[in-house]
């Protein structure tokens, strides 16, 4: 080792004026002192043949370097910090510890804090859903009650036209059940006593066919102007008188007002 100056180290319980001492003695007692002294911080740290236990290999990783100042414009000085596990923790240390400390808490109460917003997110997600599904049940008895309420509704309607199409028949019936003789009751005071009806007949709805006959022309005329004037019939059309020997016929169709 060429740039490193090396010292045989005296114990102190040996004297300088004491001679013949091996060498061999001072070999290993120097030994042991430059271990001792590399323990404690001073000299050489490179020049250790200690093997490095766990508790040093910590103190290695965790060994802090503040820049001091400049000595010039390429070269800095840097002071070094090393936190030793050994004895009274100074300030630095004891930030350090404090700062780890802190962050372990924080740690685990966000680890707490996040476990129990989880869980209480997690029961409010189970409890929409039970909700949801609940409303979807409803929902589903809503839309059956409405599908069977339309179903009757259908229903009704249908037998209320079938009703109103049964009294407007039945009206219908009783109405030309007294509009026919009501009607004949009105041609026997109109009708001329030359004309005679040879037949009345309802041929469909409120439709009326009369046939009539007369020896002239004339009553069969005014037995029709009656019919129009009087009103007993609407929509009157007559047919062209047939002469037959010496009777005369004639057809005349009409409604029932």
């Amino acid at each position: 080792m060429p740039n490193t100056e090396c010292k045989i180290l005296r114990p102190n319980i040996v004297e300088e004026t004491v001679t013949g001492i091996n060498i061999k003695d001072y070999v290993e007692v120097n030994s042991a002192i430059s271990l001792a002294m590399q323990g404690l911080g001073e000299g050489i740290q490179l020049l250790n043949f200690k093997k490095a236990n766990l508790q040093d290999q910590i103190r290695n990783l965790i060994k802090i370097e503040l820049p001091k100042g400049k000595k010039s414009s390429t070269v800095k000085e840097k002071k070094q910090i090393n936190i030793s596990f050994k004895g009274k923790l100074d300030k630095t240390e004891s930030f350090l510890v404090r700062a780890f400390v802190a962050i372990l808490l924080i740690n685990i109460i966000f680890t707490i804090f996040s476990k129990t917003l989880y869980n209480q997110m997690d029961k409010k997600q189970n409890e929409i859903t039970s909700l949801i599904s609940k409303q979807q049940s409803e929902i589903s008895k809503v839309n059956t009650d409405n599908n069977l309420l339309n179903a009757k509704n259908t229903k009704y309607i249908s037998l209320t036209e079938e009703l109103k199409a049964i009294n407007d028949k039945i009206s219908n019936i009783a109405s030309m059940r007294n509009s026919i003789p009501n009607l004949l009751n009105q041609i026997m005071y109109v009708i001329p006593e030359e004309a005679q009806l040879v037949s009345i007949e309802n041929t469909t709805g409120r439709k009326i066919k009369i046939v009539a006959q007369a020896k002239d022309y004339d009553p069969l005329g005014y037995f029709i102007a009656k019919l129009k004037v009087e009103g007993y019939l609407k929509e009157i059309i007559s047919s062209y008188g047939q002469k037959s020997g010496d009777t005369v016929k004639v057809t005349i169709e009409g409604d029932l007002p």
